[in-house]
């Protein structure tokens, strides 16, 4: 299996297992982030776009790893606009991380997580590298 492929059947897994983990993964981030509380207060829409952006952007890291650093840099850059800090973008890789690895299952596990940890190491290094 390739590393797309290897993302893919770890995101098949986590649906299968936990229907939508969205909830999960944001009572994470709250729990991690108690300041996100206020976007939650703001626009109770804002998990919805932020779950499809993150994912969007792994998969397209999967894919593309040098076009996903690029969107990253500029997404990072949108998040220091809005006075989002890099730790709290870089930690909803590492929530999606810690939520989806324990639905890893099979022959391919251990290559999912090290596909997983791969990925999380780049983009959470981009991330923080634009910043400090």
């Amino acid at each position: 299996m390739n590393f797309t492929d290897l993302i893919n059947l770890s995101l098949e897994q986590a649906v299968e297992k936990l229907g939508d983990p969205s909830p999960k993964v944001f009572n994470l981030m709250y729990e991690r982030f108690p300041e996100l509380n206020k976007y939650r207060k703001e626009n109770p829409q804002w998990e919805d776009y932020m779950m499809q952006e993150i994912m969007m952007n792994l998969m397209q890291y999967a894919e593309d790893p040098e076009t996903a650093k690029v969107t990253l840099r500029d997404m990072s850059a949108h998040h220091d606009l809005i006075g989002v800090p890099n730790r709290i973008f870089s930690g909803m890789y590492n929530a999606l991380y810690d939520v989806y690895s324990d639905t890893f299952y099979g022959p391919h596990r251990d290559d999912m997580v090290s596909a997983w940890q791969s990925s999380i190491q780049g983009i959470n290094s981009c991330i923080v590298g634009i910043n400090g």
